[in-house]
């Protein structure tokens, strides 16, 4: 059982869930087989369709080829394709949530495919990408150039330099492992959200991007930063190496840090203080300090302004001021001097004055 919308291990190209499996098969000249598995995975039973894909990205739904997940790890079998060119690949069914290590409901995942390069992975990205590629067909660009376009696009929003085909989200210990577990770090967040897979594709359907000036797309982008944040690795890593998805590796990790993501977006902590007449140093949780300076403006009044931390921070990160130093013969209090980011910069960290 295999992480969100796993691999989906084709002869072929990449799509929407990342599978994995080996791919083994023959090319006649008019017909090709394939083999895989769907990471999800899809449960046994679950439709495989393959489509012949129209130079403008639509579907011809006369020329289709069908086959079913063969077992409960996603994999499948389909022979005798009888044209050439660039596919789409449809699955349907109930996923492995490597969240929770259960079924979630039944969701389609989809990839462009070419039957004659080989084998392939069908991901949550691969899936994203196909639908971007499909725009770009419709816009006059052939299927070579609209694939390697928004293979492009995607990959770079995401910060993963791998081709999206190769990448196998269960694979605790290949070539790509990192890069296998900053997508099942993904693929276990759109999990967690049950319109965020649709949402995302929508956003990067008309342009290849999530663009924060648009509100729909920022709405969006901000339910990709809460869903990143809120998966738990270990136990992810934990529910597939007890269903015996992955060899259970506890050193494996993502590609990246959270907060050195480009996609997640950071927010400052700060406020305002009154009444200060001498230097105060103040410190967050995460060590970093600052040094404020006031001066009398009268024998009783002190001066007033804003401060703001250097340092940002992501969504669900915990904050708390502290004071090292208060200034001479002065007392202080700092109002709500703790909490955690939501999706907005922190300016009510107020320090008041006697």
């Amino acid at each position: 059982m295999r992480s969100l919308f796993q691999i989906l291990t084709i002869i072929v190209m990449t799509a929407f869930i990342s599978g994995c499996g080996n791919g083994s098969g023959s090319t006649e000249e008019s017909s090709y087989s394939k083999s895989g598995a769907v990471k999800g995975p899809f449960t046994k039973g679950s439709p495989v369709i393959v489509y012949k894909l129209n130079a403008n990205g639509t579907s011809d739904t006369q020329q289709k080829v069908e086959g079913k997940i063969t077992d409960n790890k996603g994999n499948f079998s389909i022979s005798k394709i009888p044209w050439k060119g660039i596919s789409i690949i449809s699955v349907q069914g109930k996923y492995y949530n490597e969240n929770s290590g259960k079924y979630n409901d039944a969701i389609v995942l989809q990839a462009l495919i070419d039957p004659v390069v080989g084998r392939t992975n069908i991901n949550v990205l691969t899936h994203l990408i196909a639908d971007r590629a499909r725009v770009l067909m419709k816009a006059g660009k052939d299927s070579y150039t609209a694939k390697t376009q928004a293979e492009r696009e995607i990959m770079e929003f995401f910060e993963i330099n791998a081709n999206s085909s190769e990448l196998n989200p269960i694979d605790d210990s290949g070539k790509y492992s990192t890069y296998n577990a900053e997508l099942m770090r993904i693929s276990a967040a759109i999990s967690t959200n049950p319109t965020l897979l649709k949402d995302l594709t929508r956003a990067f359907h008309n342009d290849g991007k999530i663009l924060s000036s648009d509100a729909e797309e920022k709405e969006t982008l901000l339910a990709l930063n809460h869903a990143m944040n809120s998966v738990d690795f270990a136990k992810c890593i934990k529910n597939l190496a007890n269903d015996g998805l992955t060899t259970g590796n506890e050193d494996w990790k993502p590609l990246h840090k959270l907060e050195e993501l480009s996609y997640m977006q950071k927010y400052s902590i700060g406020g305002h203080y009154s009444n200060l007449r001498g230097t105060l140093i103040i410190q967050n949780s995460d060590g970093e300090q600052i040094t404020l300076r006031g001066q009398h403006t009268s024998p009783t009044n002190g001066s007033d302004g804003n401060y703001k931390f250097n340092h940002q921070f992501i969504i669900g990160t915990h904050y708390n001021i502290s004071i090292v130093q208060r200034p001479y013969a002065q007392d202080c209090d700092i109002l709500n001097a703790y909490g955690t980011i939501n999706d907005n910069n922190i300016n009510n960290i107020n320090i008041t004055y006697d």
